[in-house]
């Protein structure tokens, strides 16, 4: 199972799989699918018998914490401390292999230079996992979707890197999707469970409304208390 819905992966959930065990990582990617889509896989076809280490979940969930945490620090205007900053400068620098303290020589230590080393870490990940956004038109629907990813998404951690950069730039938002139209948002105030999103423009086309009336003409029905 791949996953390109960001709206259908909870941040908090992942981020709780911090040391978390085989059966747990697998119950996880059985609702969300597998972390990556290109791992080993045997035998036949994708999707039968799926290898993925268990330290790439934990080191994810690792970056994700790292980040979100670094974000929250930085937009009250606080500086990081180098416990701190090394996983962002990880992040940031993937392909630089090097110690605690030859990172730490990238950083000056400044809050510009913290935003600026957290923003390219989230962007830099966002990139390496291909969480480009896409329009899909599926065979038969009356109107297409945005789609992390692509039609041919890799797996949930295109949708989990959104899920961060978004909680970085507003730790009380969420991508949703709105219950209107279908278009990606970062409602104000996170929804209630059961409770719809909408985005700003079906809000202003009065769309709640509407299907709220609609939503009691089908309870009518049902309970046969419609009237002719």
């Amino acid at each position: 199972m791949l996953c390109h819905d960001a709206t259908l992966i909870d941040l908090e959930d992942f981020l709780t799989l911090r040391g978390a065990n085989v059966d747990q990582v697998a119950d996880f990617a059985s609702r969300h699918g597998v972390l990556v889509g290109h791992v080993e896989k045997s035998p036949g076809h994708y999707g039968e018998h799926v290898y993925e280490p268990l330290h790439l979940w934990h080191q994810a969930v690792e970056r994700a914490t790292a980040l979100r945490t670094a974000a929250a620090k930085l937009r009250a205007s606080d500086l990081l401390s180098d416990d701190e900053r090394v996983p962002v400068l990880r992040a940031a620098w993937p392909d630089v292999e090097e110690s605690r303290e030859a990172l730490l020589m990238y950083a000056s230590r400044t809050l510009d230079d913290d935003r600026s080393q957290l923003a390219w870490a989230v962007s830099t990940w966002l990139e390496s996992a291909r969480a480009g956004l896409a329009l899909i038109w599926p065979t038969g629907a009356n109107a297409p979707t945005v789609a992390i990813g692509g039609a041919m998404p890799w797996g949930c951690l295109q949708a989990i890197t959104v899920q961060v950069a978004l909680a970085c730039s507003r730790a009380e938002s969420a991508a949703r999707s709105c219950d209107g139209c279908g278009a990606p948002h970062a409602p104000r105030r996170q929804p209630k469970p059961g409770q719809r999103s909408f985005c700003q423009k079906c809000r202003e086309a009065g769309v709640p409304v509407k299907l709220a009336h609609r939503d009691r003409r089908a309870r009518q029905r049902s309970n046969g208390a419609e009237k002719p």
